[in-house]
């Protein structure tokens, strides 16, 4: 694996996914600039919702080539086409990218194009662990600003919204602090302490 080609490919190409359903066997085949973006909008807690130690993250330096991988892997399974998991915002499915019961066969051509192409492949929970250990020096102060904002939208509503942006602001950096836990990296004790006795109070799962 070649950590320099998944950055350039974050920076400035593309990714190609195969991403598997935790609780059934349909899979996702797409593109993206920002897989974890992507991800999170098929499902808030895609950290869960998704299996990433299966399945396979292709990274392109240029759109063209991922694009070419994408179209690959979509024709190929055409004859899996599934519909798209209920959990899944119907905005954001993807309707014509979900595929069942042809997982392994999907990762193993997405490796195989890849090799063939010069291109890099890992799993997704490899990828996500490398782009969330560059973060943890961060969590202290990110945490500290989302829990202040939350403090301040509960103490100062907005008229006609009342707690609804501080839910949301609270939603967000619980399950961003449970993906951590999720990859494997224990940050409570990289929080502040008044964050950290939230988390704890919380447990560290979703509401």
């Amino acid at each position: 694996m070649d950590p320099a080609e998944f950055r350039q490919a974050r920076s400035r190409g593309a990714f190609v996914y195969v991403v598997a359903c935790r609780a059934d066997n349909r899979f996702k085949i797409g593109f993206s600039r920002d897989p974890e973006d992507r991800w999170r909008t098929l499902h808030r807690r895609y950290f869960e919702f998704f299996d990433l130690e299966r399945g396979a993250l292709v990274a392109a330096a240029r759109v063209a080539d991922a694009r070419r991988l994408e179209r690959a892997l979509l024709d190929a399974f055409a004859p899996y086409q599934s519909l798209a998991p209920l959990e899944v915002p119907l905005a954001a499915a993807g309707h014509t990218e979900w595929f069942r019961g042809a997982l392994d066969e999907a990762v193993e051509l997405a490796g195989e194009h890849a090799r063939a192409h010069g291109l890099d492949r890992r799993r997704p929970g490899d990828w996500l662990r490398e782009v969330y250990g560059a973060r943890v020096d961060r969590v202290f102060g990110w945490s500290a600003a989302l829990f202040d904002a939350v403090e301040y939208e509960r103490e100062n509503p907005c008229a006609g919204t009342g707690s609804a942006p501080a839910v949301r602001i609270e939603r967000a950096l619980r399950d961003a602090l449970d993906a951590f836990g999720s990859l494997g990296f224990d940050v409570r004790g990289a929080l502040r302490a008044d964050v950290a006795a939230w988390y704890a109070r919380d447990g560290g799962a979703s509401a």
